[in-house]
């Protein structure tokens, strides 16, 4: 078994690669990257033989206070397996009307998605911070990390 040195040990930047889990999506449609998603909370099982099934984490309400909320690193095929994250680093969103470290949001109206939104929020969970603000800003993702709004206020 080969030894590896401490100093080749490098933190994580974007995507923590050695914290993803494998999970199965069986909700009918792809889900794309970037999505937030929990674990199955419908029928009888949240298992497909030895991965957890995912959904798409459901719009913003006081009952996604209680269900874990990670973020996918790769679109996922209905059917296929693939592995999700506990924070990610997105790049790409228009972060325009905010200023660095804002609060990112579950959206309360479209599931799977955060919303990065301006002045008084009218959503449930805070999802993550704005990094860089843009056209194209990035938005660091820790769904799991951060608390719901009731839990601060």
């Amino acid at each position: 078994m080969p030894v590896m040195k401490q100093k080749s040990i490098k933190p994580a930047t974007d995507i923590p690669y050695s914290e993803g889990i494998l999970v199965h999506n069986n909700t009918g449609s792809a889900i794309l990257a970037d999505r937030l998603v929990t674990f199955y909370r419908g029928g009888s099982t949240a298992k497909q033989g030895a991965l957890m099934t995912i959904e798409l984490a459901p719009a913003g309400t006081a009952t996604t206070k209680k269900y874990p909320i990670l973020v996918t690193k790769h679109i996922i095929p209905n059917g296929k397996s693939g592995v999700v994250l506990p924070w990610k680093t997105v790049s790409g969103v228009n972060t325009s009307a905010l200023s660095v470290g804002a609060p990112v949001y579950l959206s309360n109206t479209t599931p799977g998605v955060f919303k990065i939104t301006s002045g008084a929020p009218t959503h449930e969970r805070v999802v993550g911070v704005v990094l860089s603000v843009g056209a194209a800003g990035e938005v660091f993702c820790a769904p799991g990390m951060l608390l719901p709004l009731s839990s601060v206020n």
